[in-house]
């Protein structure tokens, strides 16, 4: 494991590192949220004429991707340094959010095979930084704050969205977030480093590693197969309720959208 920066220099440039990944994973989260949250407007636009064939067509396009993608992402993060491996994931969802923009039926479905390819790589990427660059005794708190910040861009869409389609319409909407999404590539591209320097010898030595050594190791351990359970069906429930509280909400309760928005929270 590579020595954590010592100086007050080295340790502020170790917290912008974490944060400009947990940027990705702000905006990652964001734009995953905008289907939900915009389920009706996306509906009425491509005129499907079901809400199984939305949900199939829309929906599960990005949780497909992330599930096909989860398992080479950790094998690119062993392989390949954490810096390319990351703005490379990050350029992919930003622009899986431009091409949504375009808000054309299949392409907004490619581009949200893409987003959850993306999505695959943001907490991965975000976990190896933390742990190179921070001791042990912090990991916890950065880690925190890292999810604390990712999850904000949950709120930030819902209240957003709302105010912008009203203002400006689907597509500039999903274009503002695809510009937001540039700004925070830039960031990730000025700060996002693979190790402090100590860590040079570390990754001499990682890259040398036989592949799939990792994943052998990972899976014949019991007990990252009870957290994967654990994990999987903590969050099934989160994600039914991302994609169809919206539509709950205006069918049972007959509310509308944008007066659906905060409940989200």
């Amino acid at each position: 494991m590579p020595t954590p920066p010592h100086n007050i220099k080295d340790r502020l440039f170790a917290w912008c590192v974490c944060l400009a990944v947990a940027f990705f994973f702000f905006f990652d989260f964001m734009v995953m949220t905008i289907e939900g949250a915009l389920k009706e407007q996306l509906q009425a636009a491509f005129r499907f004429s079901s809400e199984s064939m939305y949900t199939w067509c829309i929906a599960s396009s990005f949780h497909l991707g992330n599930f096909l993608f989860i398992l080479p992402a950790a094998y690119f993060l062993d392989r390949y340094p954490v810096r390319r491996v990351t703005l490379t994931a990050f350029a992919v969802a930003v622009s899986s959010a431009l091409m949504m923009s375009f808000v054309h039926c299949w392409l907004f479905v490619v581009a949200r095979f893409c987003l959850g390819a993306a999505h695959a790589f943001c907490f991965l990427c975000l976990s190896t930084l933390i742990t190179r660059w921070f001791s042990p005794t912090k990991q916890g708190v950065v880690t925190g704050v890292a999810i604390a910040i990712g999850l904000s861009g949950i709120m930030v869409c819902q209240y957003a969205v709302g105010y912008l389609h009203h203002h400006l319409g689907l597509t500039y909407t999903l274009l503002l977030f695809g510009c937001f999404g540039i700004c925070a590539w830039g960031m990730a591209y000025v700060y996002v480093e693979d190790y402090p320097e100590s860590g040079c010898a570390v990754a001499q030595q990682q890259q040398s590693q036989q592949p799939f050594t990792h994943l052998k190791q990972a899976m014949s351990n019991s007990k990252n197969w009870c957290f994967a359970a654990f994990a999987a069906f903590m969050n099934a429930p989160y994600m039914v309720y991302l994609i169809h509280l919206t539509p709950f909400l205006s069918s049972v309760h007959h509310m509308a959208s944008a007066a659906s928005m905060p409940i989200w929270l």
